[in-house]
């Protein structure tokens, strides 16, 4: 990984050290997150067919929620669907202003 700095803002080497340290702890996560993420292909009769491994990972039995997700989706066991969204209650500002909204 290269660094570069914009005058008057060099960096210094702890900072720079904590940095790397932070990008290669965000490179095993996303590896961890996003290695089993897969391409599908709908089949003939336009059925997705979803992996073994995914359904379980996901929980998935017989029903499924497919999720947009502005540049993808997620497809979720209702049950657990339910579990994790969010009331009304819950949207403040703070979770707009994390999202840039």
């Amino acid at each position: 990984m290269a660094e570069c700095c914009l005058p008057g803002q060099l960096s210094s080497p702890d900072r720079s050290a904590d940095r790397a340290a932070a990008a290669g702890a965000a490179a095993q996560l996303r590896r961890a997150l996003f290695s089993a993420a897969e391409d599908l292909k709908p089949d003939r009769q336009g059925r997705t067919p979803i992996r073994q491994r995914l359904r379980e990972f996901a929980r998935i039995e017989n029903e499924v929620v497919i999720a947009g997700m502005n540049t993808y989706i997620e497809l979720w066991d209702p049950a657990q669907w339910k579990q994790q969204m969010l009331t009304p209650a819950q949207l403040d500002e703070d979770l707009f202003a994390a999202l840039g909204v």
